[in-house]
């Protein structure tokens, strides 16, 4: 077996293993015989458990079916649209895909507790997604509007994605399979969430100096 293909194969089996049992309960040999590899191996291409963990998470979070997050826009693009494209590919890395089930649960595991992967999970991969729905929310908001208020915008687009992977089973308990399987489709889950998107940050653009009046506000009330 060639050494990329010995490599993937060993990132597919911990990636399975780390996403059933977690990071302390998952153990090599487990790894190792569901890859059927030697547990030397994982010395060899990874140098330790730990270090094939943080590069598990990473695996996990490639792109899926040739998935891609680098959107390709026309400098003439309206940023209604680029937004519109942003929250469609992060719904289909999040809940697209069901049959890469493994993916979705260590994910979730490292989000919910973080382990010593997640900084460099943030730095190499969080980071630029961040970066690029800010700045779609840059052109979205005045310049008055703050940059604390500017982060709490994006947060809730990526809180009301978050929202059906983390939240998923529940959602479909609480209105139906039939509900779910009409009306929350990736398309229709886009269009909901951009159109309140939209309208939360109309309201803030309409008001940019009340609310860097309510942040400094909070900010006092915090150093106090």
């Amino acid at each position: 077996m060639a050494r990329d293909d010995s490599r993937n194969c060993l990132l597919e089996a911990a990636g399975q293993v780390f996403a059933e049992k977690g990071y302390r309960t998952a153990t090599v040999r487990e790894i190792c015989d569901l890859a059927k590899m030697n547990v030397a191996s994982v010395n060899y291409y990874f140098g330790g458990k730990e270090q094939l963990y943080i590069e598990a998470v990473k695996h996990a979070d490639q792109p899926l079916h040739g998935q891609t997050f680098t959107p390709e826009w026309s400098v003439d693009t309206p940023p209604e649209e680029k937004l519109q494209t942003f929250i469609r590919m992060f719904l289909q890395r999040t809940i697209g895909h069901r049959a890469e089930s493994w993916r979705r649960q260590l994910m979730m595991r490292e989000i919910l507790a973080p382990s010593g992967a997640c900084k460099e999970l943030v730095e190499s991969h969080f980071r630029q997604r961040f970066g690029l729905l800010l700045s779609i929310v840059d052109e979205l908001l005045p310049e008055p509007v703050s940059e604390a208020k500017r982060h709490q915008v994006a947060f809730s687009v990526l809180g009301q994605c978050l929202h059906y992977h983390v939240a998923g089973t529940i959602v479909e308990l609480l209105v139906g399979r039939e509900e779910l399987t009409q009306h929350y489709s990736i398309e229709q889950l886009t269009d909901h969430i951009l159109q309140m998107t939209l309208a939360g940050i109309r309201v803030i653009a309409a008001e940019p100096e009340k609310n860097a009046r309510l942040d400094e506000t909070h900010a006092r009330a915090t150093e106090e």
